[in-house]
């Protein structure tokens, strides 16, 4: 297990030592922010507006290429291109976002990749 020393030991205090846990994987930080992003009831159709984004016309699940860390309007970004609609997918999303973070284990309610794609990481 990996520790930092998380004290000021100069006058002999106690040595305290914290866990280190690695940073999050470009998956779980992408899944994180849709959580966060879809646990606010209407939040992603706002910054869509906000960020002056268009909806594609189809839905496609592409794989999340763009930067890290991941900022949730990345992750706002990289829905819209993948034709999330504010008012369909986006929906859904926000009830299984809720049941995800109160801890109930549920499917996403899209799959995040083609047959073919899965097939190709194997």
């Amino acid at each position: 297990m990996n520790m930092v020393d998380s004290s000021d030991n100069s006058e002999g205090g106690r040595l305290e030592l914290e866990p280190c846990f690695p940073a999050p994987s470009p998956r779980n930080q992408f899944k994180n922010m849709a959580v966060s992003l879809f646990c606010q009831q209407g939040l992603y159709a706002k910054r869509v507006l906000e960020l002056g984004l268009s909806i594609a016309p189809s839905e496609t699940y592409d794989e999340y290429t763009g930067p890290f860390p991941i900022s949730m309007d990345d992750v706002v970004r990289h829905l819209a291109r993948a034709g999330v609609t504010t008012e369909g997918l986006a929906v859904d999303l926000e009830t299984w976002a809720r049941k995800y973070e109160a801890g109930v284990n549920c499917s996403i309610p899209f799959t995040p990749s083609s047959a073919l794609q899965r097939m190709r990481r194997r």
